[in-house]
C-alpha cells in the first residue's frame, strides 16, 4: 500500500469496512496512510450504488483516458456490471463518484440550486 500511495499521491483513500477492510484501515493508520473507511449499508446495495451514479454518466460527466490501459480495464468491468466475472474496479470508481457528488465536487442539472448566501442576512428556522 505504501508503494501505491507513493506512486499515485490520491488525495483520498476510501477502503471499503468488510472483511478485510477494517484491519486494513488500522495497519494504514498506524503506519501514516490516512485512509476513510466507507460502510456499505444494508439498504443500499451495489447496484443502488450504481444507479446513484449513472446519470453521471449519460450526462457525459465522466471523462477517462482512454488510451491507458487500466481505463480499458475499469470500463469493461463498468460494462460488465453486474453480471461481470469481476467488479472490484467497479466498486471502486462508483465509491470515488459517490464521494465527488456528496462532496458536491460534481453537480448535474438535476440537482436542486443552492440557496444564494447574503451577508448579514438571517435563515428562517422551523
Amino acid at each position: 500500500m505504501r508503494e501505491l500511495v507513493d506512486q499515485w499521491r490520491p488525495d483520498c483513500l476510501l477502503i471499503e469496512k468488510e472483511a478485510s477492510g477494517g484491519p486494513l484501515i488500522e495497519e494504514l493508520w498506524r503506519s501514516g496512510i490516512y485512509a476513510t473507511e466507507v460502510i456499505p449499508s444494508r439498504a443500499k446495495d451495489k447496484i443502488m450504488r450504481t444507479n446513484s451514479i449513472a446519470d453521471m454518466f449519460a450526462s457525459g460527466m465522466i471523462w477517462a483516458p482512454l488510451h491507458q490501459r487500466w481505463t480499458q480495464d475499469v470500463v469493461e468491468q463498468m460494462a460488465a456490471f453486474p453480471h461481470g466475472e469481476f467488479d472490484d474496479l467497479h466498486d471502486a470508481a462508483v465509491w470515488g463518484l459517490m464521494r465527488f457528488r456528496q462532496g458536491n465536487l460534481i453537480r448535474l442539472t438535476s440537482d436542486p440550486e443552492d440557496e444564494e448566501y447574503v451577508p448579514g442576512s438571517r435563515a428562517a428556522y422551523y
